[in-house]
C-alpha cells in the first residue's frame, strides 16, 4: 500500500511540474509578443516624428521585461525581435516578433 501511495504521489508531482513548466513557457511567450508588439508600435510613431525609433524599442523592451534582440528600420515601417529568458530553464529563452508602421 505504502509502495503505491509513494507511486501516485510521485505521478502528481511529475504531472504539476510538466504543467507549471507549460503555463510559464506560455505566460512567457506572452510577455515577449506584448514587448515586441509595444516595441514595434513605439518605434513606429518614433520613427515618424523623425527620432531614432529602435533606441525607444530597446527602452520599451526593457520597460517589459525582454532584449531587443533585433530593430529594423525601413523608411517609417519597424520590425523589432525581442526575447524573454525562461527562469525556470536555464540558458532558453523565447522570442517574438512584430512590425509596425503605415506601410
Amino acid at each position: 500500500m505504502t509502495i503505491v501511495a509513494l507511486a501516485l504521489t510521485f505521478a502528481l508531482v511529475t504531472v504539476a511540474i510538466g504543467a507549471g513548466s507549460v503555463v510559464g513557457l506560455i505566460v512567457a511567450h506572452r510577455v515577449a509578443q506584448n514587448a515586441a508588439d509595444l516595441a514595434s508600435l513605439a518605434a513606429a510613431a518614433d520613427a515618424v516624428r523623425g527620432a531614432d525609433g529602435c533606441s525607444t524599442a530597446a527602452e520599451v523592451t526593457r520597460a517589459n521585461h525582454a532584449e531587443l534582440t533585433t530593430c529594423a528600420l525601413d523608411g517609417l515601417n519597424v520590425t523589432v525581435e525581442v526575447r524573454v529568458e525562461l527562469g525556470f530553464v536555464l540558458g532558453s529563452a523565447v522570442s517574438a516578433r512584430a512590425r509596425a508602421g503605415p506601410g
